[in-house]
């Protein structure tokens, strides 16, 4: 004769829930070492806590990397505009790449560049020429992958010649177009790209420079924007925000007062 099913005792006791696994995604920054780059994994990572994120850092200051890979957890590969297409394309890590961002800059002494050829080379290339097999490499594989976030820090200087850092500012200004090129390529495949163009920030690049303290931004603020702008999907970001109306205005200067305003 079979028995009857026992019923559950008051002291059985229910297995205990396990911990939702979180989805993993692969974050590459490139100049990692910048304050904004620093500001923007730090904001990211607590804004897109539900995904674990493999954080690779990429710079040129091997002990400074090396410093900051605990804090997040993360890898990190020596990188300089100055190496080679293939080895640059070596120090991206292996495997698919969900976000990169992208804040290599150099601003560049302007009067040595107006009389040093290498020097004006030098800003070109650390700005703009030198990023190109970086970032098409990226592009590459975010397409090949269907997916993938790809954000580039510009600046402002790009939108007008200015003779304080005309160097500097044409090659933002080429990397702006390279990216608005990129953006239009790569959107079938589902790959966003966003540019990113800060006015002054409280960087080292700027140390010692007098800036006007009610369009100056602070890296935080800066981090701030971007992700909000991610989570919106928005193509081209001004930060602060009053750059975009301040920089509309500077484009509608006609060029003959404009070469004649000593602020620029």
């Amino acid at each position: 004769m079979r028995s009857k099913p026992q019923a559950a005792t008051a002291s059985a006791v229910a297995p205990a829930a396990q911990p939702a696994v979180k989805p993993t995604a692969t974050f590459v920054v490139i100049g990692a070492t910048s304050e904004i780059a620093l500001a923007t994994i730090r904001k990211w990572r607590a804004s897109f806590s539900e995904t674990a994120w493999r954080i690779h850092l990429m710079g040129r200051n091997d002990a400074a990397l090396a410093q900051l890979a605990p804090e997040f957890d993360a890898t990190w590969s020596h990188y300089d505009t100055q190496m080679s297409p293939e080895a640059q394309v070596a120090a991206l890590p292996d495997g698919a790449i969900d976000v990169c961002l992208c804040a290599v800059g150099y601003l560049g002494p302007q009067a040595q560049a107006e009389h040093d050829p290498n020097e004006a080379q030098r800003i070109t290339h650390d700005n703009y020429t030198g990023l190109l097999p970086v970032l098409d490499c990226v592009a590459a594989r975010m397409a090949a992958a269907g997916h993938g976030q790809l954000l580039v820090v510009s600046s402002v200087a790009g939108e007008r010649g200015r003779r304080s850092n005309y160097y500097y500012g044409a090659a933002k200004a080429a990397l702006t177009a390279y990216l608005s090129g990129l953006r239009i390529r790569l959107l079938p495949y589902g790959v966003y790209v966003m540019t990113i163009k800060p006015g002054y920030v409280r960087t080292r690049m700027v140390a010692g420079r007098k800036l006007p303290p009610y369009i100056t931004a602070r890296p935080e603020t800066i981090a701030r924007d971007i992700v909000a702008a991610a989570r919106r999907r928005q193509p081209v970001l001004y930060t602060m925000w009053a750059w975009r109306y301040i920089m509309a205005l500077t484009r509608l200067i006609p060029e003959r007062l404009f070469q004649h305003l000593r602020r620029f």
